[in-house]
């Protein structure tokens, strides 16, 4: 191995990979690592493989080096194990091999390593390993960052505001009826009293879809538990009934044009699937011109349900696109959305919690596709 250290700073504050975890069974090339390392005032861990991952608990470990030949235990099978573990499954781990192959680079990359050695390498090949593996991390912090200032940024313009339109509703029209009864017609009465409950409406919505989401995301194992009875309905004609009664909703029933072939069971909870087909249907017909058409097609195909909806809106750009998550909205100006931008989050949710796939596409003015795949109850 090269004595020809990198120019590296060995003063290891402001590293952000600092320790090292190796596991290899070949103790003398572990060693000499060890050496190397602690040379450069990394602090090192070595391993012959035969521990466990519950042994590395109680160390902090930023970069994992592994071994793929070994007895017992292969340097794949610690990578699966690294890769489903909640706690470490974000540490860079390479794996290294003196036995270098296509067939050995192609299965690491499946399976999840950030990046293969051959042996013997010099320190300063494992050094500027350390250095692309630690820019990656940077990276993905810094995206992290900005999306997480964008998603604070959309609550803080989205909630608020939301919560404050619908209470506006509420209390005004309340005011009215507790300090002006004598002065109002019937007609008047009721058109306050309609606009009290669509303010009521508004927030119930609100605070559903978020108890409903929060509620999914920390419940994720309850749907492995349902029973085949939660399914006993007509899905096809569910969805059908959603689908109307939305339009009739946006008084727009002559614009829904529906393509209904399926008549079985599917792997979902009636209340999910209405969730879901609701959210989709109803953003058809919001951001959608009024005499505009939104088509909805409802098929089987290979044991799947398939439903599309295709409105013909303004649509979404490619950055837009990559930006749908939890409370954000797009065009608010343009549209007066009411709500906070968490329905499609929510059904992205409850579709892949099912083991199904939504997926979106669209151009800027020319409208949005949603499709929807969901596992068929079997016969």
């Amino acid at each position: 191995m090269s004595k020809e250290y990198p120019k590296v700073s060995v003063n290891p504050e402001g590293r952000t990979i600092n320790n090292i975890l190796i596991i290899d069974d070949d103790e003398l090339w572990l060693q000499m690592l060890d050496v190397e390392l602690k040379h450069l005032n990394y602090t090192v861990y070595c391993s012959t493989g035969k521990e466990t991952i519950d042994d590395y608990k109680g160390k902090k470990i930023d970069f994992i080096l592994c071994d793929i030949h070994m007895d017992g235990k292969s340097g794949f099978d610690l990578l699966e194990e690294i890769r489903v573990n909640n706690r470490m499954s974000m540490i860079p781990f390479v794996l290294m091999s003196g036995m270098m192959d296509p067939f050995v680079i192609r299965r690491a990359m499946w399976l999840g390593a950030d990046d293969v050695l051959e042996k013997p390498f010099s320190i300063n090949d494992l050094i500027n390993v350390f250095n692309a593996q630690a820019e990656r991390i940077a990276r993905i912090h810094k995206y992290a960052e900005e999306r997480l200032d964008t998603l604070r940024s959309s609550i803080q313009k989205v909630f608020p505001s939301e919560l404050y339109n619908s209470l506006h509703i509420i209390s005004g029209n309340s005011y009215i009826l507790t300090e002006l009864t004598e002065e109002i017609d019937q007609r008047k009465l009721k058109r306050i009293g309609n606009s009290i409950t669509k303010g009521a409406n508004q927030l119930h919505t609100i605070f559903d879809n978020i108890s409903l989401y929060t509620h999914l995301l920390t419940n994720k194992d309850v749907f492995a538990k349902l029973s085949k009875e939660s399914f006993a309905y007509d899905s096809g004609m569910v969805i059908e009934n959603v689908c109307r009664n939305t339009a009739k909703k946006y008084e727009r029933e002559h614009c829904l044009k529906m393509q209904n072939n399926f008549s079985t069971q599917v792997r979902i909870a009636r209340e999910y699937l209405e969730k879901v087909i609701t959210i989709v249907v109803d953003n058809a017909f919001k951001f959608s011109q009024i005499d505009s058409i939104v088509y909805v097609d409802v098929k089987e195909d290979s044991s799947l349900l398939k439903i599309t909806v295709v409105d013909n809106g303004d649509g979404l750009n490619e950055d837009q696109l990559s930006q749908i998550g939890p409370f954000m909205q797009f065009d608010k100006n343009t549209y007066q959305q009411r709500g906070i931008g968490l329905g499609i989050s929510l059904a992205k949710l409850i579709v892949e919690l099912h083991s199904g796939i939504i997926s979106f596409t669209s151009q800027k003015g020319q409208g949005t596709t949603v499709s929807i795949i969901l596992p068929i109850l079997p016969k």
